[in-house]
């Protein structure tokens, strides 16, 4: 999903329980510094981040997931290649771009 100023958001499964806002955003700039992405007219940044806390009260079981959006999309697609499989904490990260679920367009 395209966001504001041609941004791209960022969907991020399976984060440890303990992560922090900070601590997410850091793992994440940490992928756009390593990526040899190059712009003239942009800088790769992190623009927001949310931790999406899930209970699934059938099961009593918590996930923890991340959306983060990231500026220009060209670098949040590579940042996606960078991060997908990638440990934080020890945990691996499933990374992929974010689409937003509707009721015409639910699973």
């Amino acid at each position: 999903m395209l966001g504001k100023r041609g941004a791209l958001m960022l969907f991020l499964r399976g984060l440890p329980h303990d992560l922090t806002r900070k601590e997410l955003k850091a793992f994440v700039q940490s992928a756009l510094k390593s990526s040899d992405y190059r712009s003239f007219a942009f800088k790769a940044t992190v623009c927001s981040c949310t931790i999406l806390r899930i209970t699934d009260q059938s099961k009593d079981t918590v996930e923890h997931h991340g959306l983060v959006e990231v500026q220009p999309a060209k670098a949040a697609m590579q940042a996606i290649e960078e991060l997908n499989g990638k440990e934080l904490k020890g945990v691996p990260i499933e990374a992929r771009r974010y689409h937003p679920r509707t009721p015409l367009r639910d699973r």
